[in-house]
């Protein structure tokens, strides 16, 4: 806990101004859309739902998702979210919405693995489009976070990639730079966890957020209030390929395409990292 008096808080506040001023200023130096990255964004909003759920006494949990399949069939859809979402699974109501539409549906959880934190969960008429995946990320790789902030309003950041996972017993080998993604930048909070973490030029998924580390600022006076910020650069992310492993050991592998299969052989499947 980092405590702050008056002259350090008014510090921290020139310095998050001086953040917010440079951000503002990056941003008006963006380039224009184009049609490619303006394809990639309706994309991944159209791929991200919220999961709401709602418990005996009147508690609420709000969560992020991303959609794995549809049935035009059945008109039932697949979706992804953390374990830690609808965890535990008692005596609660699960329902999904879409950004566009606020009426929840009713939904099911189909699987959970609490050891890499993944739920499968499925939910009957919403107008979703499905993920594309992508097993590896390169250090440095631009990506966007979609997801509903503090259950509002479906926000969409972005950051790079920070650590990939690798292995390697060769003291003489090079530092790989690509790898499934565990680690991005992107500023996170409350209600953003299942959320989509996606290339920024091809859409492809690179996995969910995890979790994310917060600070916590108390300010001085009777009673002592307490603000906690999110930390960027710590946000964790279930990448890619421990996804496709969760869902072929949980009875789904149909949802795994057909093309990645192959990368599930081996120990590929074996940490749980």
């Amino acid at each position: 806990m980092i405590r702050f008096g008056l002259r350090g808080l008014r510090a921290a506040i020139l310095q998050l101004a001086a953040v917010a001023g440079l951000m503002l200023a990056l941003v008006g130096t963006a380039t224009a859309a184009t049609p490619e990255s303006v394809r990639v964004m309706r994309g991944l909003l159209s791929s991200t739902v919220q999961v709401i759920v709602e418990r005996e006494g009147g508690s609420r949990r709000t969560g992020s998702s991303i959609a794995l399949a549809t049935d035009a069939t059945t008109r039932k859809t697949i979706l992804l979210t953390a374990a830690h979402v609808v965890a535990p699974g008692i005596s609660q109501k699960v329902s999904a919405m879409t950004p566009l539409r606020r009426d929840g549906r009713p939904a099911e959880v189909l699987a959970v693995d609490h050891d890499v934190d993944l739920a499968i969960v499925e939910v009957a008429d919403i107008e979703v489009t499905p993920v594309d995946f992508a097993v590896q990320g390169m250090l440095g790789e631009e990506v966007w976070v979609a997801a509903f902030p503090w259950g509002g309003r479906i926000s969409v950041v972005g950051g790079v990639i920070s650590q990939i996972i690798w292995r390697t017993t060769d003291t003489s080998a090079e530092i790989p730079l690509s790898g499934p993604v565990t680690l991005i930048d992107a500023t996170v909070s409350h209600g953003m966890s299942g959320g989509g973490v996606f290339n920024r030029e091809s859409g492809a998924l690179l996995g969910i957020v995890r979790s994310y580390r917060t600070v916590q600022l108390t300010l001085p006076g009777e009673p002592e209030r307490a603000i906690t910020f999110p930390v960027g650069g710590e946000t964790t992310i279930v990448p890619t390929l421990r996804i496709l492993c969760f869902l072929a050991d949980s009875g789904h592998r149909e949802l795994v395409p057909a093309s990645l299969r192959s990368s599930l052989t081996g120990d590929a499947c074996s940490s749980k990292e």
